[in-house]
């Protein structure tokens, strides 16, 4: 299970270094092997462990083609998807093309969402962050007997 949030420092050949704590997880649950992608929402990036992304892709591969909300979802999700492997020094690779979706430079942040990582721009989710703190809009429809 994959939780909290990380900065981390993208190196100058755009590698994010996984932090150690998720490691032998990582190794247990994939052999070091990931798929990266885009959110088809947000500018961030998504990473999956390999047997979770094959369950999403089949997931997202069944919806009908004729739907425009089903292809595009087809087409951000499937289309960039990216095999990874860590390097020998738990370092991702992240492509020029996916860097550019998500707006990253140097600082980033990864965020632990159970099955999957998200990859943010420090910026962009330090803006997202205050907007949710901003928005006093209480649509709380579904979440009623949700006890924090």
């Amino acid at each position: 299970m994959f939780r909290g949030i990380t900065p981390i420092n993208l190196d100058a050949k755009g590698r994010l270094a996984i932090p150690t704590r998720y490691r032998d997880e990582i190794q247990d649950r994939c052999a070091q092997k990931m798929v990266l992608t885009v959110d088809h929402r947000e500018r961030c990036l998504l990473v999956y462990p390999e047997p979770d992304w094959q369950s999403v892709e089949s997931q997202v591969n069944a919806l009908p083609n004729h739907s425009k909300t089903a292809r595009r979802l087809q087409h951000m999700l499937i289309g960039h998807a990216t095999d990874l492997e860590l390097d020998s020094a738990g370092r991702l690779l992240i492509p020029a093309l996916h860097r550019e979706h998500g707006h990253l430079e140097k600082r980033v942040v990864l965020m632990g969402q159970g099955h999957r990582f998200e990859i943010w721009s420090e910026s962009v989710w330090q803006a997202k962050s205050e907007a949710y703190l901003a928005d006093d809009e209480d649509d709380v429809a579904g979440l009623e007997d949700l006890r924090l």
